[in-house]
């Protein structure tokens, strides 16, 4: 991702910006960064955890978006669209102007990293979540290979995490209190041959 501006600009100018825009863009450190280009892998495994999560909290208070809902770090102060946002609980929201809502308190927070993202996201990122108080596990998914990573935190308020990392396909991860199976994250996910590997 690049930044479309060089010039500074503020969060609500950042929110004025972003209600007008037809396509998405995040906020980083005063810059907006348009959204990057995403593979069919990439909507096929954020297909697949929008059903898992959409059937699983059918009947609880738990919610899940994908793509389209913007998380707010007041932290350090940025704005992101991760792949898939969940909210155990009644949801809270920073306010601009009743244009716009972003959500503030997500539990869990979804990414699906390809070769040009992944280090953002495991970086840039993952710096800046780790400052959302609310949030208890942090998941990316690599679109590469079957490999999930799943940070957790050791406690409800530790600001300590634990990382397992995962590539059995017949493996479960608990996500929100939902035991998922790998195979049902790459449901119909395609991986490139070694020599076909993005890059």
């Amino acid at each position: 991702m690049t930044a479309v501006a060089t010039k500074y600009i503020s969060l609500e100018e950042y929110f004025e910006f972003e209600y007008k825009a037809e396509l998405r863009h995040e906020y980083w450190n005063g810059k907006i960064r348009p959204m990057s280009y995403t593979s069919p892998n990439h909507g096929k495994i954020v297909q697949n955890l929008s059903r898992i999560f959409g059937n699983y909290f059918f009947d609880t208070a738990g919610q899940i978006w994908t793509e389209t809902r913007m998380v707010y770090t007041p932290g350090c102060n940025k704005v992101f669209y991760p792949d898939a946002v969940i909210v155990l609980g009644e949801p809270e929201y920073f306010n601009h102007r009743g244009k716009m809502l972003a959500t503030l308190n997500p539990t869990v927070l979804i990414e699906t990293g390809s070769v040009s993202t992944e280090e953002v996201d495991k970086n840039e990122k993952w710096e800046c979540y780790q400052s959302i108080s609310s949030l208890q596990q942090y998941l990316l998914i690599s679109q590469q290979s079957a490999f999930v990573s799943l940070y957790e935190r050791q406690s409800a308020d530790s600001e300590k995490w634990i990382y397992t990392g995962h590539s059995n396909l017949e493996e479960t991860v608990k996500i929100a209190g939902c035991e998922i199976a790998l195979k049902d994250i790459y449901h119909k996910v395609e991986f490139p041959q070694q020599d076909q590997k993005e890059t």
